[in-house]
């Protein structure tokens, strides 16, 4: 009997990567391989996603896939991107890039992108120039998507049929209706009570401004609003005559949901534009009452997947009680303070190209302090900041360090923008250092051998258990922690941690850590580059050389491959102390001991599949722990009903841990 080789797929529309992985979510996954490889239930075929666009980032399991599109185009502002994609089709180009030399490596059996925006991602003539180098013949299959039955039906069972996970898909689409047809219920309960429907306005773009096309006005009217205008990317007049600073039918609810932006770059978009500054604008009922909203762009609203519902569920709230849902308190939104909306005062004098000015001349000269131009009062430099290797926690201008200590959230303004490394502190204990009781005092001799293991540190419960193993045979004084953090919104991206909580962390450790910032939007090449800094700083702020990177990997033989060759490419020999262990007879319950000798409690930091994260709450019925997250427990993990098809330490991505110190219980969210 022949066996049939795996179908190999490319997702190169985030949408479609998103409805890909939901669907694989109802798969039966392939053992020892990740969430993106399943078997289909009807031909027992292997169907297996192995590359993405540079748009596709969720869910964040897709992230470790190469990445094989990139844009043109820089963002710059409203205006300036629009002029920059109308210079592009003033020349008949496209806005993307694709890389066919990585595509052909990939060897795919099925492309999915799109044909009906070539704005939104790579145009289809772009890429059948790209394919022509493929050892086979590729198909490749466009999800156009436009009204909500498209992406909340149409698609998926496209999407199943070309994968042969037919039933995967209408287990989806079920699921998917089940839960419209639960708030189309809640809205007609709502409109019982009221006859006059609410005005909304959705923007999908500030300049020029554009109104939500496609999906939009449909997804308005389900949650029992009245859309206003035209959409789409020309535009409408009741857009045109806002922008112009004339007088509309009044509008009593504004979304600002920017597309592919997030919250402060739309909000910083909004409060540059001059519309908000007109007595128009003043006049309209949602400016008076407070109801405008900027909302995520890239995650709500735009990507027609179920996670529209979401923003269904968070509108249906908005229109009918002029308020966001309390069940809702992670929905990507701003509610902003409009009742004082005004002309701006003449503008003071800006004193902030002078103050960098001052700042990049002492940085140079290696000077501790430089003077205000404005005050006249001395401030500290980010050099002299960087020497102390630690955080004072007092809100310092130029912080390097992402203002990790300052415990008000409301004063963390810093972003972590280039390596920084904070030092043990020689005279305090850390919570592991009791581990190093049992090496050979041969071992900790500085003399025998003083390489530093670097431990890849993500603040989640794999990277502490392979740090409380590797504790046991290398002195803390050779060790030091590693992170890589989303520089624009100051976390470690898939697991969902500040890095305020990172650096609480290390100190409850007592290790030195290095923060590396990456873009939101870095490749795997850039990862690369900014690690090799990043070690390089260690190996700096260390004095030695590097002996070993360990990773708290636990059975994903992919994942460890890509690590053992990247990391083998810069030069470094890897190390996976967990990798293989039994869940039931090693790594659990050495887990449960640790938390309960040392009281350390572990949260769930992210919960990437919604099935699961449903149960999660209705077990713990929506009452958190520790820093507002549920608890990740040996009753909920051991108990009979923990769901079957998620990993029990979520190796495939099913969820994302933190790990909280006693120390780190009482400190400010």
């Amino acid at each position: 009997m022949s066996v049939i080789s795996p179908l190999r797929v490319i997702s190169l529309l985030p949408s479609a990567t998103e409805l890909i992985c939901a669907i694989f979510s109802h798969a039966k996954p392939v053992p020892n391989s990740n969430s993106l490889a399943v078997y289909s239930l009807r031909t027992g075929r292997i169907i297996q996603i192995v590359g993405r666009s540079h748009e596709c980032d969720y869910p964040t399991s897709v992230l470790p896939l190469p990445a094989l599109t990139a844009q043109k185009t820089q963002f710059d502002g409203s205006r300036s991107t629009h002029n920059q994609v109308q210079s592009v089709f003033a020349g008949s180009d496209s806005l993307y890039t694709v890389d066919d030399a990585q595509i052909a490596t990939l060897d795919p059996g099925l492309i999915v992108a799109q044909d009906a925006c070539k704005v939104c991602s790579v145009d289809l003539d772009t890429l059948q120039n790209a394919i022509v180098t493929c050892p086979r013949n590729v198909k490749i299959v466009s999800v156009n998507a436009k009204t909500m039955s498209d992406a909340l039906e149409h698609s998926i069972l496209m999407l199943g049929k070309e994968m042969e996970l037919e039933h995967e898909a209408a287990l989806l689409v079920a699921e998917t209706k089940a839960r419209l047809d639960s708030l189309t219920q809640k809205v007609a309960s709502y409109q019982q009570k009221k006859s006059a429907t609410t005005r909304v306005a959705l923007f999908e773009w500030m300049d020029p401004l554009f109104l939500g096309s496609g999906w939009t006005p449909e997804l308005i009217q389900m949650a029992g609003g009245t859309a206003v205008g035209k959409s789409g990317r020309q535009p409408d007049s009741v857009a045109t005559d806002l922008q112009k600073g004339l007088g509309v039918n009044d509008i009593e609810i504004i979304i600002i949901c920017l597309c592919g932006l997030d919250v402060p770059t739309a909000q910083k978009e909004f409060n540059e534009s001059s519309m908000i500054q007109t007595e128009a604008w003043s006049k309209l009922s949602a400016v008076r009452q407070n109801h405008v909203y900027i909302v995520d762009g890239n995650s709500m609203f735009h990507r027609p997947t179920p996670r529209l519902l979401d923003a269904l569920e968070w509108l249906i709230s908005v229109v009918h009680q002029k308020r966001p849902s309390k069940k809702q308190l992670d929905f990507p939104v701003l509610q902003l303070n409009t009742q004082s909306t005004a002309p701006k005062a003449p503008a003071e004098r800006d004193f902030s190209l002078e103050i960098e000015e001052c700042h990049k001349a002492a940085c140079s000269a290696e000077q501790a302090f430089y003077t205000d131009p404005k005050t006249g009062y001395s401030v500290m430099t980010a050099w002299y900041l960087a020497q102390r290797k630690q955080c004072c926690g007092n809100a310092c201008r130029h912080c390097p360090y992402g203002h990790a200590n300052v415990k008000d959230p409301s004063r963390r303004k810093n972003r972590v923008q280039t390596n920084v490394f904070l030092k043990r502190i020689e005279t305090r204990v850390g919570v592991l250092d009791h581990l190093n009781e049992s090496i050979p005092a041969a071992a900790t001799d500085k003399n025998s051998n003083n390489g530093v293991v670097v431990q890849f540190w993500s603040g989640g419960k794999d990277s502490f258990l392979s740090l409380s193993k590797l504790l046991q045979e290398v002195p803390v004084s050779r060790v030091v922690l590693l992170t890589s953090m989303d520089s624009e919104r100051n976390i470690v991206s898939i697991q969902n941690i500040a890095t305020s909580d990172i650096v609480a962390q290390a100190r409850a450790l007592n290790l030195p850590l290095c923060i590396v910032p990456l873009t939101k939007s870095a490749n795997n090449q850039a990862y690369l580059d900014a690690l090799k800094h990043g070690i390089q700083t260690v190996k700096l702020e260390m004095k030695a050389e590097i002996e070993t990177l360990v990773f708290g990997d636990l059975f994903l033989e992919d994942i460890r491959s890509w690590r053992e060759k990247s990391m083998a490419g810069l030069g470094y020999r890897t190390r996976f102390p967990l990798f293989n262990e039994d869940y039931h007879t090693v790594l659990l319950p050495r887990l449960w001991q640790l938390c309960d000798e040392l009281y350390i409690k572990i949260g769930f930091s992210a919960l990437e599949r919604e099935a699961f994260k449903s149960w999660v709450e209705q077990k713990y019925k929506g009452e958190t722990g520790v820093k507002g997250l549920y608890p990740y427990t040996k009753e909920l993990v051991e108990g009979a009903d923990f769901p079957k098809d998620v990993d029990l330490m979520g190796e495939r991505g099913e969820f994302h841990t933190m790990v909280m110190f006693e120390e780190m219980w009482d400190l400010d969210e």
